[in-house]
Order: C-alpha cells, then sequence, then structure tokens
C-alpha cells in the first residue's frame, strides 16, 4: 500500500521511430535509466506501423514528487532529459507534418 501523493504527478507522451524488429521494451530501456527520482513510472502508450519496415512507438511518462508541486522548469528540463536518452539510444521523434 501506497499512500496517494498530495501533490500531482505530470504526464508526457513523445512519439519515436524505429524499426518494425525493434521490441517495444528496447524504447523503455534508456528512459528507466535516466537517474531522476521524480520519474514515477514509463510505459508504452501506442505502437502503429508505418510501413513494411518501420514503425513509431508513443512512450508515456510521468513524473511525481512526493514532497512537492513539480516546476515549469523541472518538467521542460525532464522532458528534455527523456527525448534525448531516447534520441541517443536511437530512437528519434517522430517529426509530424
Amino acid at each position: 500500500y501506497t499512500p496517494l501523493s498530495r501533490f500531482p504527478n505530470s504526464s508526457f507522451d513523445c512519439t519515436v521511430v524505429t524499426d518494425k524488429q525493434t521490441p517495444a521494451a528496447e524504447v523503455l530501456k534508456p528512459v528507466r535509466a535516466l537517474k531522476m527520482k521524480e520519474l514515477e513510472w514509463v510505459k508504452i502508450a501506442d505502437i502503429y506501423e508505418l510501413n513494411d519496415t518501420r514503425k513509431t512507438i508513443t512512450v508515456r511518462v510521468s513524473f511525481l514528487d512526493r514532497e512537492k508541486t513539480l516546476s515549469r522548469e523541472f518538467l521542460k528540463d525532464a522532458e528534455d532529459a527523456v527525448v534525448k536518452a531516447l534520441n541517443d539510444a536511437g530512437f528519434p521523434l517522430k517529426i509530424m507534418g
């Protein structure tokens, strides 16, 4: 049993492009490896096949600090860290358009 937090969490979604053969769980690894105590959880929100060789995976991340409300600046930095970790691992963001 974990009591409910008095402070709100914040969720962030981003979609990356990967090879069709790449397991979705591989995309989660670089985010889980971030040394960030406010990282509450990370999971796959959606998978969409683009063509015969590529797919997109939407990653949903939740941040929470049980001691205080997270600042806008922290959330922006945390989101940037997630995107950088994914990109560095070879999972670039899907460009809309």
